[in-house]
């Protein structure tokens, strides 16, 4: 199961529509997932992400991708985080991690970065997660757009 978890198909997954209006407080992570959601809207949802990282776990390695929307982490960050803990799931959030920034990428207008990071989703071959969807479908997406 993916951080975000949930049912959401190709196209919901890649414009944002499959995280509108869920709510992660009950999990106790906060995530950048309704900041995509809203972004890829052409919304500014930065307020609404730091209201859940105020009531979030900052133990959990996903914090930092939030803190990573809010230009208060680097992508680096997010990866070193992401690989501490459970050495058994590292690879999947590795994965997760590497769908995060390449959407922080896709956001802010750097779709080269962002390809970069969709293609080490897929590299994991963790297929079971939506972000492996998500990527292939954003690295669709991107070549289309050329």
């Amino acid at each position: 199961m993916s951080a975000f978890g949930g049912k959401a198909d190709a196209n919901q997954l890649a414009t944002g529509e499959a995280f509108e209006g869920i709510d992660f407080g009950d999990r106790g992570t906060p995530s950048g997932v309704c900041h995509l959601a809203r972004a890829r809207m052409g919304q500014d949802p930065k307020t609404e992400l730091a209201g859940y990282m105020a009531n979030a776990k900052k133990g959990y390695w996903i914090y930092k991708a939030a803190l990573l929307y809010l230009g208060k982490a680097t992508p680096e960050q997010v990866l070193e985080a992401a690989r501490k803990g459970n050495p058994h799931k590292r690879r999947e959030r590795e994965a997760e991690a590497y769908f995060y920034i390449g959407q922080y990428y896709l956001v802010n207008g750097d779709e080269k970065a962002a390809a970069g990071y969709f293609r080490k989703v897929v590299d994991t071959g963790i297929t079971r997660f939506y972000e492996y969807t998500g990527a292939e479908v954003e690295l669709r997406r991107l070549a289309r757009a050329r």
